[in-house]
Parts: C-alpha cells; sequence; structure tokens
C-alpha cells in the first residue's frame, strides 16, 4: 500500500489525480512508441526482420511524405528491397532518432509531433541522410498504441555560398478557415477555401446553435472534387462529418487547394447557424 501511494507523488510533493496520472503515463507510452520505432528502424540491419517495424502500424495505415501518398504495402516492399541488398552482400548501416516530441490528445487518439532524422550508409557511403518534420496519428489498441497515419516534410538545407547563414528553426505556418458564426440557409451550404504549399494538417471545432433540427454537415475536399459535390455525384472527402450539431476536426492533407463546406442541403425548413473557429497549418 506504501508503494501504491509512492506512485501518484509527483517530484514537487503534490499529489496527482487518477487523469492526470493515467494522463502522463499515455503521453511516455506515445512518446516511446516513436522512439521504438526510430530504434527498430536502426536494427533492422541486424534483425533483417520486417515485422520489428510492420507491428507499429494498424492495417488501415496511410501516409503522406513530401506530397507523395503511401500505405503498409508501400512499406513492406520497401522494407523487402533492403533485405534483398542486405542478401546480396551490401553493407547497410541506419541510424534513425525522433527530437523534439510533443504529444496532444483527444480521447483514445493521439498525435505525435516530432524533427526526424535518418542517416543510411551502403557499404560506408552516405546514401540518404534526411531530416524531417513528422507529425503521427496513434489510436489505442489494448494497452499499446498502432500508426494510422502519419505525414512528413523534408526540411530543405540551404546552400551557403562561402559563409554558412544562420539557419532560423522552421515553424508552422497557420492560416485561419474561419473563425466566425453565420447562416446556413435551408437546402444550401457555405463553403471556405484555403490552401497547403506544402503538407500540413487543419485542425479546430463547429458548433450549431440554431435549435432542434438545425444539425450541420461538415465537409472537407480538394477543390477538384468541387463540381462532382455540387452536382450530386459521387465524390472523395477527406473528412465528412454527416449530419451533426457539433464536432471536431483533426485531418492530415498532402499540399494543394481545399474547400471546407458547411453543408444544410438535408434540410428543407431550418437554417443552421454555426459557429466555427478552424485552422489550417502547413509546415
Amino acid at each position: 500500500m506504501f508503494l501504491l501511494a509512492l506512485v501518484s507523488i509527483d517530484a514537487s510533493g503534490q499529489k496527482l489525480s487518477s487523469s492526470a496520472l493515467e494522463a502522463e503515463q499515455n503521453k511516455k507510452a506515445v512518446e516511446e512508441t516513436v522512439k521504438a520505432y526510430a530504434r527498430a528502424l536502426a536494427d533492422l540491419p541486424r534483425t533483417r526482420d520486417a515485422q520489428t517495424i510492420l507491428r507499429f502500424h494498424a492495417v488501415e495505415f496511410t501516409g503522406i511524405n513530401d506530397g507523395e501518398k503511401y500505405d503498409l504495402a508501400k512499406i513492406r516492399d520497401t522494407l523487402d528491397k533492403v533485405m534483398r541488398a542486405i542478401d546480396e552482400g551490401n553493407n547497410i548501416a541506419i541510424s534513425a532518432k525522433a527530437e523534439n516530441i510533443k504529444i496532444e490528445f483527444e480521447g483514445d487518439i493521439a498525435w505525435a509531433s516530432y524533427d526526424s532524422i535518418v542517416r543510411i550508409k551502403v557499404n560506408g557511403k552516405v546514401a540518404q541522410d534526411v531530416k524531417q518534420k513528422s507529425t503521427d496519428k496513434f489510436k489505442r489498441v489494448n494497452s499499446g498504441w498502432l500508426l494510422t497515419h502519419s505525414i512528413s516534410s523534408t526540411v530543405k538545407e540551404p546552400t551557403p555560398a562561402y559563409d554558412p547563414p544562420s539557419v532560423e528553426p522552421q515553424t508552422p505556418k497557420q492560416v485561419k478557415i474561419v473563425d466566425s458564426s453565420f447562416a446556413v440557409s435551408p437546402r444550401y451550404f457555405q463553403t471556405f477555401s484555403f490552401s497547403l504549399p506544402v503538407g500540413g494538417y487543419v485542425r479546430g471545432r463547429f458548433d450549431s446553435q440554431g435549435g432542434r433540427w438545425s444539425d450541420v454537415q461538415v465537409i472537407l475536399i480538394d477543390a477538384r472534387e468541387y463540381d462532382n459535390y455540387r452536382n450530386n455525384r459521387a465524390f472523395r472527402a477527406y473528412h465528412n462529418s454527416g449530419k451533426v450539431y457539433s464536432g471536431s476536426l483533426y485531418v492530415l492533407l498532402p499540399a494543394g487547394q481545399y474547400l471546407l463546406i458547411f453543408s444544410n442541403a438535408h434540410s428543407t425548413v431550418v437554417s443552421s447557424q454555426v459557429v466555427a473557429n478552424i485552422d489550417a497549418t502547413s509546415y
């Protein structure tokens, strides 16, 4: 019993609530998962076991790397190529690490943003030396966390002429998509356009305050899908809330032009009074 009491005391001597203690434990678990992935990648030439990497991913995993989409099949294919290169007698060395890790949670979903550094040597020569800004999305599965989505952008280093210039660290660039209250009439929809020059994400919250039957549908699409949407044809969406009274968004996106749509097309009588605060952030 004395040992159990010690577990709930932080370094300052203040007793942590059970919820705060659980949040801290979850944060450490996700951070350790990110670091363990890097260690598994570095150990790959020794283990020669693709499963040491694949085990971190959910079956529905998708990713975007410098605007290029990939999935679990692509990861398997890449790992197979590494294995074949090793089997052919090539000496491959990998160093990988994650730095400046920041964790956020929304229920059983976690987002980890960090700087990733990977160097690969083949037969003593540097074949790849990459620094990236990465954001990973995890879901809780039993007592662990599985990777469901990842978006990464390579940090471009400037080429100095003579004296290397000082390099300011890259910071995310944020654009306000909407921060207002507006009405959406029956059978109509309201659109907000924005662009991401490189990969990034959309995040925010919305509420419909028009009372009963004033629900709203929030849809995020590539601008090229707009004609399909407005002409009631099949379209692909990065987010589709369905008819709801409130909700939040956190959607990872590649570079491109986008539309955020607030639709009341399903209603024939009642207007929806929407309050929304949503940003787009790019690296």
